[in-house]
């Protein structure tokens, strides 16, 4: 089974900036767009583990920039679980161009809570299911 899902995207022209870059702060929308897709892919979509009575707030996000991305060009996000607990789970990104060359490597921590924002632990289920897309370090 592969640990990342790669989600694709084609750079808009309101994603750059004067200097006809990407602008930093659309890689953490690039971050948020590939996390949904990967608990889709996983079968574990926000919406369902909502139902379960669980969230993923972010706590903390860590972006850096190695090589500027364009309008136009197309960028690939590798997305993986690089830390889980019970409760607290760290989604690592990988931003590479078609040249296989990495762009922006980030990662966001999630504490998991009840709809209320209180700590929770997450169940053997959902924490199975979560195990199985771990990085192996």
């Amino acid at each position: 089974m592969t640990k990342v899902i790669i989600n694709h995207h084609t750079v808009e022209y309101w994603e750059t900036d004067q200097m006809g870059i990407v602008h930093h702060s659309n890689y953490i929308k690039w971050f948020e767009s590939a996390r949904t897709n990967f608990l889709k892919k996983i079968d574990y979509p926000y919406d369902k583990m909502e139902d379960d009575g669980f969230w993923l707030p972010v706590y903390n996000v860590e972006a850096k920039y190695l090589k500027p991305a364009r309008f136009g060009d197309d960028v690939f996000i590798e997305t993986s679980i690089s830390e889980l607990s019970r409760i607290k789970i760290v989604i690592k990104y990988v931003v590479k161009n078609r040249q296989d060359e990495v762009i922006s490597v980030g990662k966001t921590t999630h504490p998991v809570t009840d709809p209320t924002l209180k700590i929770v632990k997450l169940d053997q289920e959902m924490y199975s299911r979560l195990e199985n897309y771990l990085e192996s370090n």
